[in-house]
């Protein structure tokens, strides 16, 4: 009645109980925002969902206990504390579990010997408990992980997915900056996310590309429609594959001839609707795939296309000294990109400006002073980390403009990183070097457990990349996004790990390093295989947690069994021993109705177990006042017996 009482309070005070449920869905919302910032949650927020949860958790535990179930209360409780490690709250649980396993069998358990055991043997009861639970929940503590595998990547994405949905589908990608179209539409408000996309391991670069474009037209870029593709199933072999006449030839000649250095990473996906993007990084030579389906690619463009792929891995040549603009300024190819122009004739796309005159006048303004494109470069990546602000929330385009980079380049002056990419772009073109827009994501430098990189939806990322060697094919980032671009800068919301970038930057650099076993298969493919496979020694983590739970709850059934029997045996009354049996013949469905005598039920059983003699020892104790003298183990090995034989070996360890 308290739980219906408290049910219509809700309703009655929230009159629409849809309303109700949508107010939790937004509370929900605004509770995940705050912990993904660290930022500390009020109670208010949280009240809600204790005025509904609590009467009904209240009230199922009621019915559990009713019928003698109090063993699936504990276990609800148990699948509650592995969902709670499941999702990451590791320290949480470690913390807690001694004691919730010590007062999870306390309460179970000793309510029971209330009317059972005298009082200084249910003080020793405590003190055995007490032992016995310290001991097996530390051993349990040790085994507990201080980290958390795949499958706390599925239920987390499932958790924030319930959560989120809000008026959106969480599955906009593009609402959280993420393309998975032919068409980047600009300046579009966006919300932020947090998704596990993928886990990424290997020799991971900086940055990630998913999508290259070359087409700009009032306020999108837009996908070539006549590119060159590449096509294979399981395997493709991007040096054998390649056109004889575009960049990346140029580009595989020239690393073969300096015999480049190949890396490999290995990428799985943990969000079944991120299936149709591809992660890639520049300067691909092969692809694996676990998937039995093709891999596409776009050959020049050296990116890949999405096709159902949740398990690969990418070879490619080592770039770390030309990765972006920075590092290629202090290698010995700074100078290629000074002689660009004249030898760059492979793909005109790469210079057609599409915007503004005055957006053009502003190139020739800001690289006036420049005696090289090195020095336009950097004129135009300071100009644009210097002048315009970072909003993930900036305004819409003036109805009256016809252009988006002139736009945001002289009125807007606000915006995320396509606007800075696609400006730094058409400045480039303006001052006549090859420049390209590139979407992908920015790896933070989050890594889980296994030192894998973990790819979220908060990583993505825009930037502008420019042909630095025509004759080499190769092309270089040019980051002017503010907190992104220069390693002074400050992070912001778009990538909300950004701050881990500086401490990670070292880490990032360096190989992940991998067993080399002597057989038949190449390291690739051994990456592929292991990408998604979960250690022995976590497997063996859960295995002595259940183990160690087996041992203890069994110990203390034996434990309770032998002071039961021993109050029992050593008391002088015989109605305990009574008592006993009647529980015991309750187990296996015997039991006397509430209008039965004890003489009655007796009679009425006697054909399973014949319990009359003892019912009558019982009267003379209690009405007659009598002493009597009983052998009380042989009651007691009957009665077992009888349980024994018509109950499962289950059902009779259980209940006892």
């Amino acid at each position: 009645m308290i739980v219906f009482i408290v049910l219509a309070a809700v309703i009655f005070r929230y009159s629409n109980f849809i309303s109700y449920l949508d107010n939790l869905k937004n509370l929900a919302t605004r509770i995940d925002n705050l912990t993904k910032t660290a930022s500390s949650v009020d109670f208010s927020l949280i009240y809600p969902f204790y005025v509904l949860i609590i009467p009904i958790l209240t009230f199922l535990y009621l019915i559990l206990f009713k019928f003698n179930l109090g063993t699936a209360a504990t276990l609800i409780n148990t699948l509650i504390l592995v969902l709670y490690e499941l999702l990451e709250f590791n320290t949480a649980v470690k913390t807690v579990l001694p004691l919730y396993i010590f007062s999870a069998y306390m309460n179970y358990n000793p309510y029971k010997f209330s009317v059972e055991v005298e009082k200084n043997y249910a003080k020793n009861l405590f003190l055995y408990y007490l032992i016995i639970c310290i001991g097996f929940s530390s051993v349990i503590y040790c085994f507990v992980p201080d980290t958390y595998g795949k499958e706390a990547d599925v239920i987390q994405y499932k958790f924030n997915n319930m959560i989120n949905k809000n008026q959106d589908s969480s599955h906009d990608f593009v609402s959280i900056g993420i393309n998975t179209g032919r068409t980047s539409i600009l300046g579009k408000k966006l919300k932020t996310s947090d998704y596990k996309l993928s886990l990424i391991s290997g020799d991971v670069p900086d940055y990630l590309r998913t999508k290259v474009y070359y087409n700009y037209n009032h306020d999108r870029w837009t996908e070539s429609r006549d590119l060159i593709l590449l096509r294979a199933r399981h395997t493709l072999n991007v040096l054998d594959s390649a056109s004889r006449s575009g960049l990346i030839e140029k580009n595989i000649e020239y690393n073969r001839e300096k015999t480049s250095k190949i890396k490999t990473i290995s990428v799985q996906n943990l969000n079944d609707d991120f299936y149709n993007i591809m992660i890639s990084p520049n300067f691909i030579t092969e692809i694996i795939s676990s998937e039995n389906s093709d891999i596409v690619m776009y050959s020049d463009e050296n990116y890949l296309a999405g096709r159902h792929q949740t398990k690969y891995a990418i070879n490619f040549y080592d770039y770390d000294d030309i990765e972006t603009f920075e590092d290629y300024a202090v290698s010995k190819y700074s100078e290629d990109i000074n002689s660009v122009y004249k030898s760059y004739n492979v793909n005109d796309n790469a210079l057609n400006f599409t915007s503004s005159q005055r957006v053009r006048e502003l190139a020739d303004k800001i690289t006036l002073t420049a005696s090289n494109n090195t020095e336009k470069l950097k004129l135009i990546k300071s100009y644009l980390m210097n002048n315009y602000n970072y909003n993930l929330q900036p305004d819409k385009m003036e109805s009256n403009s016809t252009d988006y980079v002139d736009f945001f380049l002289f009125d807007g002056k606000e915006g995320y990183c396509t606007s800075f990419a696609t400006a730094a772009v058409m400045l480039c073109r303006a001052a006549g070097i090859p420049a390209r827009y590139v979407e992908g994501f920015k790896i933070s430098g989050e890594k889980d457990y296994k030192g894998r990189y973990i790819l979220r939806s908060s990583d993505a990322h825009a930037w502008c990349e420019v042909l630095t060697s025509a004759d080499k094919g190769t092309w270089t980032i040019l980051d002017t996004t503010p907190g992104y671009g220069d390693n002074d800068g400050v992070s912001s919301t778009e990538n909300a790990a950004a701050d881990n970038d500086s401490q990670n930057s070292s880490e990032q650099k360096q190989p992940q390093e991998e067993p080399v076993k002597e057989d038949k298969r190449t390291n690739t493919e051994k990456k592929i295989e292991n990408a998604g496979s979960i250690k022995k020694f976590q497997k063996y983590n859960y295995i002595a947690t259940i183990i160690c739970t087996a041992v203890l709850l069994g110990t203390t059934k034996i434990l309770r069994r032998k002071i039961i029997l021993k109050n029992i045996v050593n008391s002088e009354a015989v109605m305990p021993l009574y008592t006993f049996v009647l529980k015991r013949l309750k187990t296996i469905g015997l039991s006397k109705k509430i209008y039965e005598t004890d003489r009655e039920f007796a009679f009425r059983i006697k054909d399973k177990l014949d319990i009359r003699d003892l019912v009558e020892d019982v009267y003379r104790e209690i009405y007659g006042g009598e002493k009597v003298n009983l052998n009380k183990n042989t009651v007691i090995l009957t009665v077992e017996k009888t349980v024994k034989r018509n109950s499962n070996i289950l059902k009779y360890y259980i209940f006892f």
